[in-house]
């Protein structure tokens, strides 16, 4: 009987590799999770915005309007200004088509704010109705509010 007191070369070498695919998949991994957490933070960030605005508005007598620009979403008045610094640049990308105005606390306008899908996070766009705010889950080109 042989006595064996190392490790050949090939023996190191798949050891090696099967490490190199486990390390690969979990960075993977990582990458995607780290994405679905930025988009989850961001679209809550600004629900939570959007929302006051909606209360400042409803309170305050004033229009308001969300301005979308890739990562900023600002709170404007109706001449332009930033109002009351409401204001939020993410890591995500959001885009919308639609004018959402908020007059009285009521959306004049109901249009979705979007990330553009494809992250599987849980909430990634937002819908504004006349009289609610919800994040939800854009599917098959719509937002999937819950």
């Amino acid at each position: 009987m042989m006595n064996k007191k190392g490790l050949t070369a090939i023996e190191l070498m798949a050891v090696m590799t099967i490490m190199g695919i486990v390390l690969t998949i979990a960075v993977i991994n990582y990458r995607n999770l780290m994405v679905k957490a930025n988009v989850e933070s961001d679209t809550r960030r600004i629900l939570t915005m959007v929302t006051s605005a909606r209360q400042y508005s409803f309170t305050r007598k004033v229009q308001l309007h969300v301005a979308v620009d890739g990562k900023t979403v600002r709170i404007e008045t109706e001449d332009g200004n930033l109002y009351e610094g409401l204001s939020f640049t993410g890591s995500t990308d959001f885009e919308t088509e639609d004018d959402i105005t908020f007059v009285s606390g009521f959306v004049t306008v109901t249009g979705t704010i979007t990330s553009g899908g494809g992250s599987r996070a849980e909430y990634d766009c937002i819908l504004f109705e006349t009289n609610r705010i919800k994040a939800g889950r854009f599917v098959n080109g719509a937002c999937d509010a819950r």
